[in-house]
């Protein structure tokens, strides 16, 4: 940025808080008591912001927290229950919450984050990846 374009922020900065933040000279400027107090405030709200992006990101980076999943009851047992133990070992930061049950949920409504179905999608606005063939072969 530009020093005018900086000087006109903190010009408006300070007739919205109603106080001078910096002394000015024709040779320096510095700050303020209320400087001194609103960069303090400035500087622990930047570092919540970057703590927030630093944990989002950290998010995508590693699997962790829970993740809600159901599935028919007998799909689930015959072929997604096995397979947990090894998914929990892998990845120690996740809490899963199965629910094996035939019952149609409601994705959204309910925060599942997967759910399993044998069924045609009803729901467009759903995505839908096939995950076993016709003839009961992983996809």
């Amino acid at each position: 940025m530009s020093q005018a374009t900086v000087s006109k922020a903190i010009t408006r900065l300070e007739a919205r808080m109603k106080t001078i933040l910096f002394h000015r000279t024709s040779r320096r400027m510095s700050l303020t008591e209320s400087g001194y107090a609103a960069l303090e405030r400035a500087s622990c709200i930047l570092e919540e912001g970057e703590a927030v992006e630093n944990e989002v990101t950290e998010q995508f980076t590693s699997l962790r927290g829970m993740i809600r999943i159901s599935a028919p009851m007998s799909f689930g047992i015959a072929r997604l229950a096995p397979i947990l133990p090894e998914f929990m070992q892998a990845h120690p930061d996740v809490e899963l919450d199965v629910q094996f049950n035939d019952k149609q949920v409601d994705l959204v409504g309910e925060r599942f984050e997967l759910t399993l179905r044998i069924a045609k999608l009803v729901d467009s606005s759903l995505l839908a990846r096939r995950v076993v063939n016709d003839k009961g072969n992983t996809a």
